[in-house]
């Protein structure tokens, strides 16, 4: 009972939230599209977020909005939690704040004008970065660090700062990844019964599954030692514990890192052939969404429901990103929906 009326209003909430997702005849007309600017039409008159769009915006207004819905639901379900429920929220949100922090360490390190990239900030009253306009401003990464000494990333950037140039921003993004999930995973731990079980499965096959693209890209593209690779692997994943990683992160060369895997319950990640790297991101997308998709299923009165949709909606964008892009590029519906997040039944008609 208790959970009835700690969860009913964000159950009901998000029930109705999800009865406005695209459906698969959507998706059809999407890529059925001939250019970009009939996609920004049919957004606007046939789905769900013509609401969200007005006639005469441009193609990136459309893409600054949707995502700003995105990020917009994220703050809205914090309003119905509370306590533990709340902090996981704010865990969450985290992600764009991070991931925008990247954005603009990788502008100021290549001393490029940030006017553009200022464009999709979104800023939050949960977020420890209270001006990024500002920290844009920055002339160089130690001014940027500086400027970030009463957040949790000045201390974890500082020690960066003394790295060679061309593996300091690599290592400044690896340990703001690895703030981010062990963050999450701290958060998860107060959650209780089936939700708090399923959402460490969730996290944890994501980090596995990073883990495995981090560990296959630098062995392939960048030679790194094993003792980097295993260093900066993300913890607590779900069938790859700290054994196992050391395992694979030893192996002789890629080709017996592939064959490892292949081996695991990840080895779809690997059955493309020369098409492995190109699908890699997609691969772990679907994958991920496939458990989003059981977690929806569940119907439980717990955060598993809204959480489960938030990640819905950022799929079901990052497809309608990816359907705007290939449009630019000339790519007919078949070649498109290959990079798509989503399966949509019949698309062999293309």
């Amino acid at each position: 009972m208790a959970n009835v009326s700690r969860y009913a209003a964000i159950f009901t909430k998000v029930k109705a939230l999800e009865s406005r997702l695209l459906r698969n005849e959507h998706y059809a007309l999407l890529l059925a599209a001939k250019d970009i600017q009939e996609v920004t039409k049919l957004l606007l008159n046939q789905t769900p977020y013509g609401v969200l769009l007005d006639p005469n915006m441009s193609t990136r207004d459309v893409e600054r909005t949707l995502r700003h819905y995105v990020f917009k639901s994220y703050e809205q379900m914090i309003h119905y939690t509370t306590n533990e429920d709340r902090k996981l929220f704010k865990a969450l949100i985290i992600r764009y704040e991070i991931e925008l922090l990247k954005n603009v360490i990788r502008s100021v390190s290549k001393e490029a004008n940030s006017a553009g990239l200022m464009e999709l900030t979104q800023q939050s009253k949960h977020f420890e970065i209270r001006d990024f306009k500002l920290l844009a401003s920055c002339h160089s990464l130690d001014e940027l660090v500086a400027d970030l000494i009463f957040t949790p990333y000045g201390a974890l950037l500082k020690p960066y700062l003394s790295e060679r140039d061309d593996q300091k921003l690599f290592f400044m993004e690896m340990v703001l990844d690895r703030y981010y999930f062990k963050n999450l995973a701290d958060q998860m731990q107060h959650l209780s019964g089936d939700g708090r079980r399923f959402m460490l499965e969730l996290l944890g096959t994501n980090i596995d599954l990073l883990n495995i693209q981090w560990v296959y890209r630098g062995k392939k593209h960048y030679n790194l030692s094993p003792e980097l690779l295993f260093n900066y692997c993300l913890r607590d994943g779900l069938r790859f514990g700290l054994k196992r990683l050391r395992e694979i992160c030893y192996l002789e060369d890629v080709d017996a890192f592939v064959e490892e895997i292949s081996k695991s319950d990840y080895g779809f990640l690997f059955s493309h052939g020369e098409n492995t790297e190109i699908l890699m991101e997609r691969n772990i997308e679907r994958a991920l969404y496939t458990l989003f998709l059981k977690l929806s299923k569940m119907g439980q009165l717990s955060l598993v429901t809204p959480i489960g949709y938030l990640h819905k909606l950022e799929y079901e964008l990052r497809d309608v990103f990816s359907i705007m892009e290939a449009k630019r590029y000339g790519l007919n519906a078949r070649e498109t929906s290959e990079f798509l997040v989503r399966t949509i039944p019949g698309d062999e008609q293309w």
